[in-house]
Formats: structure tokens, sequence, C-alpha cells
């Protein structure tokens, strides 16, 4: 809201295209944040040699069926790691 303000005063002739232009560009980076943090999800899970079916509609249903040892295994490998 405060970029919008700020956009408002230096072009008050233009409002509805200022709003307009804010709540786009908000909601981009909103998605664009998503598809990065699913991307590093899924490059961690495939070093450590987890890999999903790319026909399954969600890889989150896949994590709970992973066997108790790749899951420890994934745990051990990555509980300190810091990205």
């Amino acid at each position: 809201m405060p970029s919008t303000l700020h956009g408002v005063v230096y072009c008050p002739g233009i409002i509805a295209s200022i709003v307009l232009l804010m709540s786009l560009a908000i909601t981009l980076s909103g998605i664009l944040a998503t598809i990065i943090m699913l991307n590093i999800l899924h490059n961690v899970l495939s070093t450590a040699e987890i890999s999903f079916n790319s026909t399954t509609p969600s890889s989150f249903s896949e994590i709970s069926s992973l066997l108790a040892k790749e899951l420890g295994s994934f745990k051990r490998k990555h509980s300190g790691a810091s990205y």
C-alpha cells in the first residue's frame, strides 16, 4: 500500500492505472516467490535422491508415502542445512 500511495502522489492524474499496476505487481511477485520456493524444494529433494513421478498431481502427498528409511536419511542429511 505505501508504494501505491507514493505513486498516487507523484502522478495524481492516473490514480486508477497506478492502483491497477501495483496490485498486479504484488500478485505476480507472490506467484514468482512461490515458484522459486517450489523449485528449491524439488532441487533439495532430488539431491537427496528422492524423486517423484511427474504424472502425479501433488508431490507433497508423495512425501508422506516415503519409506521411513528414506525419510530418516533425508532428515539427517538436511537437518542442519542453511539455504
